[in-house]
């Protein structure tokens, strides 16, 4: 009843195991909130020979000390933006915030001359319970 060619059956096993794989690495990230994909990022130096590239040579210690330079640079001593003076920069790195959502924040402080609680950022369009549950704790006020 279903006759496939053989370039069929090649194409059709390709996108399922792609799906597999994706999927799999999806629920890994989901599962693993530790997970963090900029440590595997290596620096690569290009090989002379052909355009190879092989990873250089880097300890583990150098990564972690590296993320956390980044973190500290990211994040005052406290660990908390004060909502009303953060840059978009900063807010982008929040959990859930990207780009757009940072950029309303900063519309949102500009047009109304700051915010007078945490929780009035809420009143941000995109920004829900869920994500104000997710943020409050990263955030002061000053």
């Amino acid at each position: 009843m279903w006759a496939f060619t053989p370039q069929e059956k090649r194409g059709m096993l390709f996108l399922l195991v792609t799906l597999v794989v994706g999927g799999a690495v999806l629920s890994y990230q989901k599962y693993n909130p530790a997970f963090a994909p900029e440590l595997l990022q290596g620096n690569f130096s290009e090989a002379k020979s052909l355009g190879t590239a092989r990873p250089a040579n880097h300890s583990f210690s150098d990564s972690v000390s590296r993320v956390t330079t980044v973190a500290k640079e990211l994040f005052p001593e406290n660990g908390k933006l004060n909502l009303n003076t953060a840059t978009q920069e900063e807010l982008e790195n929040l959990p859930h915030l990207g780009p757009v959502l940072a950029k309303r924040i900063i519309d949102y402080r500009y047009e109304k001359g700051g915010f007078d609680s945490v929780g009035e950022i809420i009143k941000v369009r995109g920004i829900g319970k869920k994500i104000f549950a997710e943020i409050k704790d990263y955030l002061i006020l000053e």
